[in-house]
Protein backbone atom coordinates (compact mmCIF):
# COMPACT_ATOMS: atom_id res chain seq x y z
CA UNK A 1 0.00 0.00 0.00
CA UNK A 2 1.27 3.45 -0.93
CA UNK A 3 2.15 5.73 1.98
CA UNK A 4 1.60 8.94 -0.01
CA UNK A 5 -1.37 10.33 1.91
CA UNK A 6 -2.35 13.08 -0.53
CA UNK A 7 -2.14 10.73 -3.51
CA UNK A 8 -4.29 8.12 -1.80
CA UNK A 9 -6.90 10.64 -0.66
CA UNK A 10 -7.15 12.15 -4.16
CA UNK A 11 -7.51 8.72 -5.75
CA UNK A 12 -10.05 7.56 -3.15
CA UNK A 13 -12.22 10.62 -3.67
CA UNK A 14 -12.00 10.32 -7.45
CA UNK A 15 -12.95 6.63 -7.38
CA UNK A 16 -15.65 7.06 -4.78
CA UNK A 17 -14.21 4.53 -2.33
CA UNK A 18 -16.70 3.83 0.51
CA UNK A 19 -16.11 5.91 3.63
CA UNK A 20 -15.49 2.91 5.92
CA UNK A 21 -12.94 1.42 3.53
CA UNK A 22 -11.35 4.86 3.13
CA UNK A 23 -10.93 5.34 6.89
CA UNK A 24 -9.72 1.78 7.43
CA UNK A 25 -7.02 2.17 4.79
CA UNK A 26 -5.86 5.47 6.26
CA UNK A 27 -5.71 3.97 9.74
CA UNK A 28 -3.48 1.16 8.45
CA UNK A 29 -1.33 3.67 6.61
CA UNK A 30 -0.92 5.76 9.76
CA UNK A 31 0.26 2.69 11.69
CA UNK A 32 2.87 1.94 9.02
CA UNK A 33 3.99 5.57 8.97
CA UNK A 34 4.36 5.62 12.76
CA UNK A 35 6.54 2.51 12.68
CA UNK A 36 8.88 4.23 10.22
CA UNK A 37 9.00 7.43 12.25
CA UNK A 38 7.04 9.54 9.76
CA UNK A 39 4.88 11.15 12.42
CA UNK A 40 3.79 14.19 10.40
CA UNK A 41 2.38 11.99 7.63
CA UNK A 42 0.83 9.70 10.25
CA UNK A 43 -0.95 12.67 11.81
CA UNK A 44 -2.25 13.75 8.42
CA UNK A 45 -3.58 10.23 7.75
CA UNK A 46 -5.29 10.18 11.15
CA UNK A 47 -6.94 13.53 10.44
CA UNK A 48 -8.36 12.27 7.14
CA UNK A 49 -9.55 9.14 8.95
CA UNK A 50 -11.39 11.22 11.56
CA UNK A 51 -9.36 9.53 14.30
CA UNK A 52 -9.67 10.67 17.94
CA UNK A 53 -8.23 14.14 18.44
CA UNK A 54 -5.87 12.91 21.14
CA UNK A 55 -4.26 10.45 18.68
CA UNK A 56 -3.83 13.16 16.05
CA UNK A 57 -2.35 15.64 18.53
CA UNK A 58 0.03 13.01 19.87
CA UNK A 59 1.32 12.29 16.35
CA UNK A 60 1.83 15.99 15.63
CA UNK A 61 3.66 16.36 18.95
CA UNK A 62 6.02 13.50 18.08
CA UNK A 63 6.68 15.25 14.77
CA UNK A 64 7.46 18.45 16.73
CA UNK A 65 4.67 20.18 14.79
CA UNK A 66 3.35 21.84 17.90
CA UNK A 67 1.20 24.49 16.23
CA UNK A 68 -0.55 21.79 14.23
CA UNK A 69 -1.33 20.01 17.49
CA UNK A 70 -2.74 23.17 19.05
CA UNK A 71 -4.75 24.05 15.93
CA UNK A 72 -6.15 20.52 15.75
CA UNK A 73 -7.24 20.79 19.36
CA UNK A 74 -8.91 24.14 18.77
CA UNK A 75 -10.95 22.72 15.91
CA UNK A 76 -12.33 20.00 18.17
CA UNK A 77 -15.09 21.47 20.28
CA UNK A 78 -15.48 20.33 23.86
CA UNK A 79 -12.04 18.68 24.06
CA UNK A 80 -9.94 19.49 27.11
CA UNK A 81 -6.62 21.04 26.05
CA UNK A 82 -4.79 19.66 29.11
CA UNK A 83 -3.38 16.74 27.11
CA UNK A 84 -1.58 18.95 24.58
CA UNK A 85 -0.64 21.48 27.24
CA UNK A 86 1.04 18.73 29.27
CA UNK A 87 2.96 17.56 26.19
CA UNK A 88 4.13 21.11 25.52
CA UNK A 89 5.22 21.66 29.11
CA UNK A 90 7.03 18.32 29.17
CA UNK A 91 8.93 19.13 25.98
CA UNK A 92 9.78 22.64 27.20
CA UNK A 93 11.16 21.27 30.46
CA UNK A 94 13.15 18.68 28.52
CA UNK A 95 14.76 21.44 26.47
CA UNK A 96 15.56 23.45 29.61
CA UNK A 97 17.27 20.40 31.14
CA UNK A 98 19.17 19.65 27.92
CA UNK A 99 20.36 23.24 27.62
CA UNK A 100 21.92 23.15 31.09
CA UNK A 101 23.67 19.85 30.39
CA UNK A 102 24.88 20.76 26.91
CA UNK A 103 26.12 24.18 27.99
CA UNK A 104 28.21 22.57 30.73
CA UNK A 105 29.54 19.94 28.33
CA UNK A 106 30.47 22.45 25.62
CA UNK A 107 32.46 24.44 28.18
CA UNK A 108 34.10 21.34 29.62
CA UNK A 109 34.95 19.84 26.23
CA UNK A 110 36.29 23.16 24.93
CA UNK A 111 38.57 23.56 27.96
CA UNK A 112 39.83 20.00 27.62
CA UNK A 113 40.42 20.51 23.88
CA UNK A 114 42.66 23.47 24.67
CA UNK A 115 44.63 21.33 27.13
CA UNK A 116 45.09 18.57 24.55
CA UNK A 117 46.20 21.08 21.92
CA UNK A 118 48.66 22.69 24.34
CA UNK A 119 50.20 19.30 25.12
CA UNK A 120 50.47 18.59 21.40
CA UNK A 121 52.12 21.99 20.82
CA UNK A 122 54.70 21.29 23.55
CA UNK A 123 55.46 17.92 21.98
CA UNK A 124 55.93 19.48 18.54
CA UNK A 125 58.35 22.03 20.05
CA UNK A 126 60.37 19.25 21.70
CA UNK A 127 60.64 17.36 18.42
CA UNK A 128 61.65 20.54 16.60
CA UNK A 129 64.36 21.24 19.19
CA UNK A 130 65.63 17.67 19.01
CA UNK A 131 64.62 16.82 22.56
CA UNK A 132 62.34 14.10 21.22
CA UNK A 133 62.15 12.18 17.96
CA UNK A 134 59.75 10.07 15.99
CA UNK A 135 61.07 7.06 17.91
CA UNK A 136 59.87 8.65 21.15
CA UNK A 137 56.40 8.91 19.66
CA UNK A 138 56.51 5.22 18.87
CA UNK A 139 57.66 4.26 22.36
CA UNK A 140 55.15 6.34 24.27
CA UNK A 141 52.72 9.02 23.05
CA UNK A 142 50.72 11.29 25.33
CA UNK A 143 47.73 10.74 23.10
CA UNK A 144 48.01 6.94 22.99
CA UNK A 145 46.04 4.33 24.87
CA UNK A 146 48.14 1.57 26.41
CA UNK A 147 49.71 -0.50 23.69
CA UNK A 148 47.95 1.24 20.81
CA UNK A 149 51.04 3.01 19.54
CA UNK A 150 53.01 -0.21 19.35
CA UNK A 151 50.16 -2.02 17.63
CA UNK A 152 50.24 0.61 14.89
CA UNK A 153 54.02 0.57 14.68
CA UNK A 154 53.97 -3.19 14.18
CA UNK A 155 51.89 -2.66 11.06
CA UNK A 156 54.02 0.13 9.66
CA UNK A 157 56.16 -0.14 6.59
CA UNK A 158 59.92 -0.06 6.38
CA UNK A 159 61.70 3.08 5.21
CA UNK A 160 61.50 1.78 1.67
CA UNK A 161 57.81 2.68 1.82
CA UNK A 162 56.72 -0.80 0.76
CA UNK A 163 53.55 -1.64 2.70
CA UNK A 164 53.32 -4.93 4.55
CA UNK A 165 49.72 -4.38 5.62
CA UNK A 166 46.97 -6.17 3.75
CA UNK A 167 43.78 -4.50 2.58
CA UNK A 168 41.94 -6.27 5.37
CA UNK A 169 44.35 -4.91 7.94
CA UNK A 170 43.94 -1.41 6.52
CA UNK A 171 40.17 -1.60 6.79
CA UNK A 172 40.49 -2.97 10.32
CA UNK A 173 42.82 -0.13 11.24
CA UNK A 174 40.36 2.46 9.92
CA UNK A 175 37.54 0.94 11.93
CA UNK A 176 39.76 0.95 15.00
CA UNK A 177 40.49 4.65 14.48
CA UNK A 178 36.77 5.43 14.16
CA UNK A 179 36.15 3.64 17.46
CA UNK A 180 38.89 5.66 19.12
CA UNK A 181 37.35 8.87 17.80
CA UNK A 182 34.19 8.07 19.73
CA UNK A 183 36.06 7.76 23.04
CA UNK A 184 36.31 10.84 25.26
CA UNK A 185 38.76 9.12 27.60
CA UNK A 186 41.41 11.60 28.72
CA UNK A 187 44.76 10.83 27.13
CA UNK A 188 43.13 8.84 24.36
CA UNK A 189 44.95 8.60 21.08
CA UNK A 190 42.26 10.51 19.20
CA UNK A 191 40.89 12.50 22.13
CA UNK A 192 40.93 15.82 20.25
CA UNK A 193 38.94 14.24 17.40
CA UNK A 194 36.46 12.81 19.90
CA UNK A 195 36.08 16.21 21.58
CA UNK A 196 35.50 17.95 18.25
CA UNK A 197 32.87 15.40 17.25
CA UNK A 198 31.10 15.64 20.61
CA UNK A 199 31.01 19.44 20.45
CA UNK A 200 29.80 19.33 16.84
CA UNK A 201 26.93 17.07 17.91
CA UNK A 202 25.90 19.68 20.49
CA UNK A 203 26.03 22.45 17.87
CA UNK A 204 23.80 20.35 15.61
CA UNK A 205 21.37 19.91 18.50
CA UNK A 206 21.26 23.69 18.94
CA UNK A 207 20.31 24.17 15.29
CA UNK A 208 17.68 21.43 15.53
CA UNK A 209 16.13 22.90 18.67
CA UNK A 210 16.10 26.41 17.17
CA UNK A 211 14.02 25.04 14.29
CA UNK A 212 11.69 23.35 16.76
CA UNK A 213 11.25 26.55 18.78
CA UNK A 214 9.64 28.18 15.76
CA UNK A 215 6.74 25.82 16.49
CA UNK A 216 7.08 25.24 20.22
CA UNK A 217 7.19 28.82 21.49
CA UNK A 218 4.05 30.06 19.69
CA UNK A 219 2.28 26.87 20.78
CA UNK A 220 3.21 27.49 24.42
CA UNK A 221 1.87 31.02 24.14
CA UNK A 222 -1.27 29.61 22.55
CA UNK A 223 -1.99 27.53 25.68
CA UNK A 224 -1.22 30.45 28.03
CA UNK A 225 2.27 29.29 29.01
CA UNK A 226 3.94 32.61 28.22
CA UNK A 227 6.31 32.49 31.20
CA UNK A 228 7.55 29.01 30.29
CA UNK A 229 7.99 30.04 26.65
CA UNK A 230 10.04 33.06 27.72
CA UNK A 231 12.18 30.89 29.99
CA UNK A 232 12.90 28.43 27.17
CA UNK A 233 13.82 31.19 24.74
CA UNK A 234 16.12 32.91 27.24
CA UNK A 235 17.81 29.63 28.10
CA UNK A 236 18.45 28.73 24.46
CA UNK A 237 19.66 32.28 23.76
CA UNK A 238 22.29 31.92 26.49
CA UNK A 239 23.40 28.58 25.05
CA UNK A 240 23.71 30.14 21.59
CA UNK A 241 25.84 32.94 23.06
CA UNK A 242 28.12 30.35 24.66
CA UNK A 243 28.36 28.34 21.44
CA UNK A 244 29.10 31.37 19.28
CA UNK A 245 31.78 32.68 21.66
CA UNK A 246 33.50 29.30 21.82
CA UNK A 247 33.39 28.62 18.10
CA UNK A 248 36.57 30.51 17.00
CA UNK A 249 38.63 28.63 19.58
CA UNK A 250 37.16 25.22 18.77
CA UNK A 251 37.32 25.65 14.98
CA UNK A 252 39.95 28.36 14.35
CA UNK A 253 40.00 30.22 11.04
CA UNK A 254 43.76 29.75 10.70
CA UNK A 255 45.16 26.33 11.46
CA UNK A 256 48.39 25.52 13.25
CA UNK A 257 49.87 22.05 13.66
CA UNK A 258 48.45 21.87 17.20
CA UNK A 259 44.93 22.20 15.79
CA UNK A 260 45.14 19.09 13.62
CA UNK A 261 43.32 16.24 15.38
CA UNK A 262 44.92 12.87 15.88
CA UNK A 263 48.23 11.50 17.20
CA UNK A 264 51.42 13.15 16.02
CA UNK A 265 52.93 9.96 14.64
CA UNK A 266 49.92 9.65 12.32
CA UNK A 267 49.85 13.32 11.33
CA UNK A 268 53.54 13.42 10.42
CA UNK A 269 53.78 10.06 8.67
CA UNK A 270 54.26 9.72 4.92
CA UNK A 271 53.72 6.18 3.67
CA UNK A 272 53.85 5.12 7.32
CA UNK A 273 57.30 6.68 7.81
CA UNK A 274 57.60 9.53 10.35
CA UNK A 275 58.66 12.69 8.47
CA UNK A 276 58.97 15.86 10.54
CA UNK A 277 59.61 19.18 8.72
CA UNK A 278 62.71 21.08 9.82
CA UNK A 279 60.74 24.20 10.65
CA UNK A 280 58.29 22.23 12.76
CA UNK A 281 55.42 23.43 10.61
CA UNK A 282 52.49 21.66 9.03
CA UNK A 283 52.81 18.03 7.92
CA UNK A 284 53.93 17.46 4.33
CA UNK A 285 50.65 15.67 3.62
CA UNK A 286 47.34 16.15 5.42
CA UNK A 287 44.62 13.56 4.95
CA UNK A 288 41.20 14.94 4.06
CA UNK A 289 39.65 12.82 6.80
CA UNK A 290 41.73 14.83 9.29
CA UNK A 291 40.23 18.09 8.07
CA UNK A 292 36.64 16.85 8.27
CA UNK A 293 36.60 17.28 12.05
CA UNK A 294 37.80 20.87 11.62
CA UNK A 295 34.84 22.08 9.55
CA UNK A 296 33.31 24.89 11.65
CA UNK A 297 29.83 24.46 13.09
CA UNK A 298 27.79 27.60 13.73
CA UNK A 299 24.38 27.84 15.35
CA UNK A 300 21.79 29.40 13.07
CA UNK A 301 20.56 32.29 15.18
CA UNK A 302 16.87 32.99 14.68
CA UNK A 303 15.05 35.83 16.41
CA UNK A 304 11.76 34.55 17.80
CA UNK A 305 9.53 37.25 19.20
CA UNK A 306 6.93 36.17 21.73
Amino acid sequence: MSRDINHYVSRALAEGIPKDEFKSALTRMSAALKSSGRWADAAKALEFADAPVVSICDAYAKAALWMNAVDCLRRAEGINCKFVKDLLKQRAQGILDDVVRKSEEIERYARRLEVVRSIKEERITKIKEGVESGKDLEDIDVFSDAGSAMSVVSRRTSKSGVSRASTTATVRKRKQIERKKSSLKEGGEYEDSALLLAIAAHYKWINDVIAELLELLPALVGVDELELASSVQSSVDRLITTAVSRRPHIWPQKLHPRDLPGPLYALYSVNDVFVFPEDGGMPTIIALVTLQDLIPRTPVVVCILL
